[in-house]
């Protein structure tokens, strides 16, 4: 079974990081959002989550006040989860994609900061590969198809609501990994606590 993982949430651990950021960033711009606020848009693309709290911020300004933000929060405060390195040790490279929500640029970086990442993965689909970004299915069908199968043949990993929605409307078989309680899961088709847990379930 080929494995498409989600990328911040469930690799690395970075969603509050990438909240505080976010908070940062917008409160620049004159708006006043809370982290809380802004947990409901934790695994969708930025250009969704703008359309729908700022329509009138463009992505390119919002980018033009995130990107250093962001960046220098890699390999400080967004690092990969403890128990990444032995999960990553029984996954193959011809069968394992990245399916993240995250830019381009965003995702080159941690790659580049952590090298384990290039090494086991065979590649990855970010929000610049599809028009409509997690929960749509676009990005998992997206995924499956850069591997040669087709979704149902595939098993994600998800840490977040969102993420779960997209890979389940996509066909896959879906793994959550419940690294934030306050997210619902309740629509995976299993949750561990833990991707060590991963070869009892996948």
């Amino acid at each position: 079974m080929a494995l498409l993982f989600d990328l911040d949430g469930t690799l690395i651990d970075s969603e509050d990081a990438h909240k505080a950021a976010e908070v940062e960033t917008f409160r620049s711009l004159g708006y006043n959002f809370t982290q809380d606020q802004l947990l409901g848009f934790t695994g969708v693309p930025y250009r969704a989550m703008l359309a729908q709290i700022a329509p009138d911020l463009s992505l390119d300004t919002f980018f033009a006040a995130h990107k250093e933000r962001l960046l220098a929060l890699v390999g400080t405060r967004i690092v990969p989860f403890s128990d990444v390195e032995d999960c990553l040790a029984r996954v193959s490279a011809d069968a394992s994609m990245i399916v993240t929500s995250s830019p381009r640029w965003y995702v080159q970086k941690v790659l580049d900061t952590f090298p384990i990442f290039r090494s086991v993965f065979q590649g990855f689909i970010c929000a610049d590969d599809v028009k409509n970004g997690k929960p749509d299915p676009e990005a998992f069908i997206a995924g499956a198809a850069a591997l040669g199968l087709s979704p149902s043949e595939c098993t994600a990993i998800e840490d977040s609501t969102n993420g779960i929605a997209s890979a389940k409307a996509a066909g896959c078989y879906t793994i959550a990994v419940r690294r934030d309680p306050r997210l619902d899961l309740s629509q995976a088709d299993a949750v561990v606590s833990s991707l060590a847990e991963l070869v009892d379930v996948a």
